[in-house]
């Protein structure tokens, strides 16, 4: 029972924030939302993602060419990306920053 509730509670927290996106911007179209990550190996959680949400189209990230394993990589990648281009990247809206700013430091 422990273990189940934490499955549940893993998909309706990403549930909700995606239902609250989805309804945010307006969309009335079809949405396909794309997993990635160790999650996506676990049948009872993604289940239960597809039946709390809106979406029905729930593919995993190798559609883009983007295996789920490398999703952290991939997002340090994006991060350095930023970085060296002076691109801000933080999200105040979900942080509570009062600013965008560019995130990270160089070291040589």
């Amino acid at each position: 029972n422990i273990v189940r509730t934490f499955v549940a509670f893993t998909a309706k927290s990403i549930s909700i924030n995606i239902n609250k996106i989805h309804k945010l911007k307006g969309l009335n179209k079809e949405v396909y939302l794309f997993i990635s990550g160790g999650g996506i190996n676990h049948p009872l959680l993604m289940e239960d993602i597809k039946n709390y949400t809106d979406i029905f189209h729930i593919k995993s990230s190798t559609l883009l060419f983007i295996n789920p394993k490398y999703k952290e990589a991939l997002l340090m990648a994006v991060l350095g990306y930023s970085k060296i281009h002076q691109i801000e990247s933080n999200m105040p809206s979900v942080t509570g920053a009062t600013n965008s700013v560019v995130l990270g430091e160089e070291y040589c």
